[in-house]
């Protein structure tokens, strides 16, 4: 052993400053491996299903628009008709765009953002490891900046 921490509130600082490395190391691998591919077709059978109520929404649609010609549906019918379409539209893109993401995978900025912040939580715990070796030789650190 090379330095024994002075007192608990150091020895908290390199624990606390350990988990934060820990942490986006964790956050790095999760965004490396994905999404599992449970994941994967649990968004798959979310798309297909926002794609089955869609159709069923298109054909409610095209079944009020051919009783406006017979006169023989209200307005009401129809507003909620069109906006039944319009819901089951949105739902459906949304979840092609979650199926699509699942698939495709985090961005390369993204990991790189992920690769930079884990490189840096380690960093600052190198830094506290060395203000706790500074302050056991009784030096201080004046410049705080990177705290």
């Amino acid at each position: 052993v090379l330095v024994q921490l002075a007192n608990a509130t150091q020895q908290a600082e390199v624990r606390q400053r350990e988990a934060l490395v820990r942490k986006a190391k964790a956050n790095l691998a999760k965004l490396e491996s994905w999404e599992r591919q449970e994941d994967r077709e649990i968004a798959k059978a979310q798309a297909d299903e926002a794609e089955a109520m869609l159709r069923l929404a298109q054909f409610e649609q095209k079944r009020v628009e051919s009783l406006i010609k017979q006169d023989a549906v209200s307005t009401k019918e129809i507003r909620n008709a069109q906006d039944q379409l319009m819901a089951a539209q949105a739902r459906a893109e949304a979840a092609r765009a979650r199926y699509e993401l699942s698939i495709a995978g985090p961005s390369p900025e993204d990991l790189e953002v992920a690769r930079l912040e884990s490189a840096l939580q380690v960093a600052l715990a190198q830094l506290c490891l060395g203000d706790v070796l500074l302050h056991h030789l009784g030096v201080t650190r004046h410049d705080r900046s990177l705290d």
